[in-house]
């Protein structure tokens, strides 16, 4: 169980949860001045055995987007990937794996207000 906590005075947090239990396992602070935008739970990209987390965040005054992939056992970032700021993103999506190196793929759909569309994609290795 994945919960999203947005708070208005400081960093956005998402949480893990047991659901027979509903007791809490784990909690990732986004760090100050970020928001979170989305989250898709991704496959194992460290061979660890357990599953990552992308989240797509901005910062508060919308000078940079990424996705962070957060792993999910041990708590650490194991990668920032950066998107286009002119392009604010609407969408997180979450491929299999196409160019066949164990990792899935990630889209990120941002569009301006002029109506110009774009997109990157990104493995989670």
């Amino acid at each position: 169980m994945l919960s999203e906590n947005k708070k208005a005075d400081g960093p956005d947090k998402l949480e893990i949860g047991d659901l027979a239990t509903g007791s809490k396992l784990k909690k990732f602070w986004l760090g100050k001045g970020w928001r979170s935008l989305q989250h898709k739970v991704i496959a194992d990209t460290n061979q660890d055995g357990y599953e990552e987390v992308a989240i797509l965040r901005e910062k508060n005054d919308a000078s940079q987007v990424t996705v962070m992939i957060r792993d999910v056992n041990q708590g650490g970032v194991l990668k920032t990937i950066g998107f286009d700021r002119n392009y604010p993103p609407t969408h997180l999506l979450k491929l299999g794996d196409l160019n066949r190196n164990h990792s899935d793929e990630l889209v990120v759909f941002g569009q301006r207000f002029d109506g110009r569309v774009g997109g990157v994609q990104g493995g989670g290795q």
